[in-house]
């Protein structure tokens, strides 16, 4: 008889300090031209913090931002620890990763979808 063995980490590097659900709308004339429904992960450590966004339009997808310094989104730091450990966590979670770099998305991971129901 063959045994399976199933590992799971213990727990993860990092987890985030907020979870929220948000939704941008710009209404016009009583018309919806935008609609964004999506989950932001906020990430923090030594000063520094990371941003993680992932539209549930394409829930398999995630983009990150940072790090940053504390509460400043417009100035970026080095700290490949914080950003390796968020990378992480969301791989664990998402098939798709995308980081906003200074010249655009990089992709840092892109699986087949997981159950995504093609329309």
């Amino acid at each position: 008889m063959n045994s399976i063995k199933i590992e799971t980490p213990e727990s993860d590097a990092i987890i985030p300090v907020e979870i929220r659900h948000e939704v941008d709308e710009v209404i016009i004339e009583g018309q919806t031209e935008w609609y964004y429904n999506y989950l932001v992960y906020r990430f923090e450590r030594n000063g520094s913090h990371c941003t993680a966004r992932s539209y549930l339009e394409e829930a398999h997808k995630v983009s990150i931002f940072g790090p940053f310094s504390g509460q400043e989104p417009s100035v970026r730091v080095e700290a490949p620890d914080l950003f390796n450990d968020v990378v992480a966590y969301l791989k664990r979670r998402f098939p798709a990763i995308d980081a906003l770099r200074e010249n655009g998305y990089e992709t840092i991971r892109e699986l087949p979808d997981r159950g995504r129901v093609e329309e």
